[in-house]
């Protein structure tokens, strides 16, 4: 009997050595297959996307905002596709930025995954461009998103084998809390900024964006035609032109895809200053505090979609609400890791933050 418990343990520990834990074994399938199963909605929902698009002469409707005749397109599927773009975007820098054992809080965890999966995508697309040329399919896209999400569940997968420790970013009440705050307020964004976001026309700045960053299907980076000559746009805003060509091919070549980063910021902006606020007061913020930031950000959100323009009739959220927005988020993640003397990430959060405004190096 003795003897055969000591084998049962011996090989329970070389299990374990190989393995990991049983729950890192667990999580690493539950990611390989949920991750997955939640970009459903995007891939095959491109036709939600057109379809609300089509619906813009809502827009002159007497209630623009409340469209009761087409309430399972506009605020159930259309909410759930944007969701489920989002996912798929942030994937690859998700997987990475678990594999690097980036960090255990949801909060840095996301600021994270979104600057890993920029270098990313900025990188594999570009390779994908240079192979794949001439045109740049959305196909390719996905190939990129899908390519690099899975070279990270491979990487990830051989830390496990090594039996090295996976910093789970959900592991605690407060994680997951606020990853559901950050669910509910893209939900809730597409739904009470719905005219705004797809039946809205472009200003001069929204329309800029969008064309420059459709531009990055045919060029390296964003260029435009100036006099029948091909010229590459400036160093301001390139970081936002690339989110919008690849919010582009998930959601399409509709206004909506220029405008929708603009909620992926604000959850950036909810992430940062979280972090910084408890990392600086040493202490955990409650629900009541959470949503008073929320609120504080809902107001900020307001302000941006609806006043922020040289036109004094309306205001685009594709210029500069949507990169007015990222701006704060990067530069907060800069300063974030210089004061925790964490110089890499602090050059990363600063160059991200020059490419979506240069005056960043005034800073």
């Amino acid at each position: 009997m003795t003897s055969k418990i000591s084998l049962a343990k011996r090989l329970k520990f070389n299990v374990s050595a190989v393995l990991g834990t049983v729950s890192d074994v667990q999580r690493l399938i539950y990611v390989g297959m949920l991750l997955p199963i939640f970009w459903l909605p995007a891939i095959f929902g491109t036709s939600i996307i057109s379809g609300t698009a089509a619906l813009y002469p809502l827009a002159q409707s007497a209630h623009p905002y409340f469209q009761p005749g087409h309430v399972l397109l506009l605020y159930v599927a259309l909410p759930i596709v944007v969701l489920s773009g989002f996912i798929f975007l942030m994937s690859p820098g998700f997987i990475w930025v678990l594999t690097l054992r980036g960090s255990r809080r949801w909060e840095e965890f996301f600021l994270l995954s979104f600057a890993a999966t920029v270098i990313l995508l900025v990188l594999s697309t570009s390779l994908v461009k240079m192979i794949a040329a001439p045109g740049y399919a959305s196909q390719n896209f996905m190939f990129c998103v899908m390519g690099t999400f899975l070279l990270g569940w491979g990487a990830l997968f051989q830390q496990i084998l090594k039996g090295s420790v996976i910093h789970w970013p959900l592991s605690t009440a407060e994680s997951r809390r606020r990853a559901w705050w950050m669910v509910g307020v893209v939900i809730a964004g597409v739904i009470l900024l719905l005219p705004k976001l797809f039946w809205e026309n472009f200003n001069g700045d929204g329309q800029e964006m969008f064309h420059l960053g459709a531009s990055l299907n045919s060029f390296l980076t964003p260029t435009y035609s100036w006099d029948s000559q091909l010229r590459g746009a400036d160093v301001k805003f390139i970081l936002p032109m690339f989110i919008v060509n690849w919010s582009q091919h998930i959601f399409g070549v509709t206004e909506g895809a220029a405008r929708l980063p603009f909620l992926l910021n604000l959850c950036l902006l909810f992430a940062i200053i979280v972090e910084i606020a408890e990392r600086f007061s040493r202490k955990t913020l409650t629900v009541f505090e959470e949503a008073a930031l929320w609120l504080a950000l809902a107001t900020f959100a307001v302000v941006m979609a609806y006043n922020a323009s040289y036109n004094p009739w309306f205001a685009d959220i594709a210029a500069p609400a949507a990169h007015d927005s990222l701006l704060p988020a990067m530069l907060l993640g800069a300063f974030f890791y210089f004061w925790q003397r964490k110089y890499a990430l602090f050059v990363l959060f600063a160059a991200l933050g020059y490419f979506v405004r240069p005056t960043t190096s005034l800073l």
